[in-house]
């Protein structure tokens, strides 16, 4: 360890005794809370978690582990590793049912471990204080909580992309290129790309050939460890993918192979943006930690700039594999903010690098992080201040704007959450009080996860009640039995069916088959789009009686669902309490 920058003093950071393991379990801790609290206190929330939701009960109920299927049709846009991750918690710790810490556990546990593994990097590249330093800063990011607060293949993919590259710096570094970690790198880029799909081994790679050309390493690769590498690799992937291309069918498979992958690379239909989309996401997602990043950058340039002293390799390994994953999903031409995690890691341990070699020059903060945290700290109070006099009025005010109508204020304790963020406010003030740089980072770090913990426990539960599916679910779940069409018109969202027994069919173009049905001898059901679709339904459907069994909002969107019987009519379940008994009556 002597010859690594920024080793620090004593305690925690010692390179004697126990502080790996201190510092190991103050990160799971600070991990656990922040990403396991209240974590299955609300519903899968669209859009994308009731679909892997809705594909893990799928599995579950079929037995079927090897081929995905949505709404009893084979799935073709992910891999299937976070549904196995999924299902098996469900499976093992709750009775095979399905719900939403089940299906969001695989990212929060991937979330923590995320943490642990940049710890161990950032000690193998640089210092044991940069290393917990950088962990604490990745942990606190804006899309780090998110996505390890929420069922998508992201987080479960950068877990095995970043433990490759980790795998690969403590042998490229160590001087250590053995057949282990040859083994290591193949089992994990296999993992990933089992999450994810090719970016799973595309991003680890491409980090490392950049890196490679950038330091003019190319020489020291040992070739037979790299292709000992691909062979795992393949096999790990292969191992799935041959008996899935073999189950479906063959325009199933190509598009596995190639519309989910090169097609929509180059050619997205969804979630088009820009190519400098990611310059102006990064910063926002990167909060509150961006506030670090203009100096981090400051001195990395000025390293790379200064003649005769090459940057240092760790540094540029960092540096390459941001630049890399940054530029490999700008090229894309679909974007979504978390497509960038995997780079997250290393900008937080540039950060922390830069932070431990800050504090040795001077402990002292700086008059520009002094004022910038005063700043976070005023803004924290006055948000406190507004939440405690104003969020009523700003709520009746911008009732219009928000998903789905008016969320009613009698949801929310606003004088609870007012103390939470207050009490934020004052973490940030009491890190700043001392003037020192570390405790100025430490209270950002404690006033974030306060509030980010406010939101948990006090904001988002109440608002499940506007943005789950569930109560819609069990109303038609309750008219519907085994054999009963439900149509869905023009819509189809997992989250329509993620809590009920039936299948959606969807038509498109007209209503002629759910016309057809409605005059059946059956019981059938029709889910729409409220205004011009069901003014068509009502065009369309003629002189048949139909009954609106659901009007109302869920989310963003007012859906309609229609029945050719009334409420209760197969189960004589004629109390139905709420909104959707005063059901409505159309047709001559």
């Amino acid at each position: 360890m002597s010859s690594r920058e920024g080793v620090a003093g004593n305690g925690l950071f010692s390179e004697e005794g126990k502080g790996r393991f201190w510092c190991l379990l103050l990160i799971l801790l600070f991990g656990s809370v922040l990403y396991l609290t209240n974590l299955g206190a609300w519903d899968l929330w669209p859009s994308d978690e009731p679909r892997f939701g809705q594909i893990e009960r799928e599995m579950l109920k079929s037995g079927d582990w090897l081929v995905p299927y949505l709404n009893n049709a084979v799935y073709t846009d992910k891999p299937p590793l976070f549904f196995w991750a999924g299902g098996s918690v469900a499976l093992l710790f709750n009775e095979g049912r399905v719900e939403s810490w089940t299906t969001r556990l695989p990212s929060a546990l991937s979330g923590i471990a995320l943490l642990l593994v940049a710890f161990l990097l950032g000690e193998r590249l640089f210092s044991r204080r940069a290393a917990f330093l950088g962990a604490l800063a990745l942990a606190v990011t804006q899309k780090c909580i998110d996505q390890s607060r929420t069922a998508q293949t992201d987080m479960i993919m950068a877990i095995f992309a970043v433990s490759a590259l980790a795998v690969f710096a403590r042998a490229w570094f160590g001087g250590r290129r053995t057949w282990p970690a040859a083994i290591g790198f193949g089992l994990l880029t296999g993992l990933a790309t089992l999450g994810k799909g090719p970016v799973g081994v595309i991003v680890p790679v491409g980090a490392i050939a950049l890196f490679l050309a950038l330091a003019r390493e190319w020489r020291r690769i040992r070739w037979s460890m790299a292709i000992l590498s691909f062979a795992v690799f393949a096999l790990v992937v292969l191992a799935w993918l041959l008996p899935m291309v073999s189950a479906v069918s063959h325009g199933a498979s190509r598009d596995l192979l190639w519309n989910q992958n090169i097609t929509r690379y180059l050619q997205a239909e969804h979630h088009r943006e820009p190519p400098w989309y990611f310059i102006e996401r990064l910063p926002v997602n990167f909060l509150p930690i961006t506030l670090f990043l203009p100096a981090v950058a400051v001195v990395l340039w000025r390293e790379a700039r200064k003649k005769g002293a090459p940057m240092r390799r760790e540094r540029l390994f960092l540096l390459s594999w941001v630049v890399f994953t940054f530029v490999f999903f700008s090229l894309s031409a679909g974007k979504r903010e978390q497509y960038i995690l995997p780079l997250y890691p290393a900008l937080a341990l540039l950060v922390g690098d830069w932070m431990d070699r800050r504090i040795q020059d001077s402990p002292a903060a700086g008059r520009f992080f002094l004022a910038t945290a005063w700043a976070v700290a005023a803004t924290f109070l006055a948000a406190s201040l507004l939440t405690l006099f104003g969020a009523k009025a700003i709520l009746a005010a911008t009732a219009d704007r928000i998903e789905g109508g008016t969320v009613p204020p009698e949801w929310f304790s606003f004088p609870a959450i007012a103390a939470s963020i207050a009490l934020a406010a004052l973490a940030v003030a009491a890190g700043v009080w001392r003037r020192r740089l570390l405790g100025v980072f430490y209270g950002i770090v404690a006033g974030t996860s306060i509030l980010w913990l406010t939101v948990f426990l006090l904001v988002y539960p109440p608002l499940n009640n506007r943005k789950s599916t569930r109560a819609f679910c069990e109303t038609l779940n309750r008219e519907w039995s085994p054999g009963e069409s439900v149509f869905a018109y023009d819509l189809y969202r997992a989250q329509y069916h993620l809590f009920g027994d039936y299948y959606l069919d969807v038509v498109k173009d007209d209503f002629a088959p759910v016309v057809e049905a409605f005059n059946g001898p059956g019981q059938a059901f029709c889910l729409m789009r409220a205004g011009k679709h069901y003014e068509k339904f009502q065009r369309s459907i003629g002189s048949a009686r139909y009954y609106v069994l659901w009007e109302d909002a869920i989310g963003h969107r007012s859906v309609v669902l229609v029945s050719n019987r009334p409420p209760g009519n197969l189960k004589g379940d004629q109390d139905r309490g709420g909104a959707e008994s005063d059901s409505a009556i159309g047709g001559a």
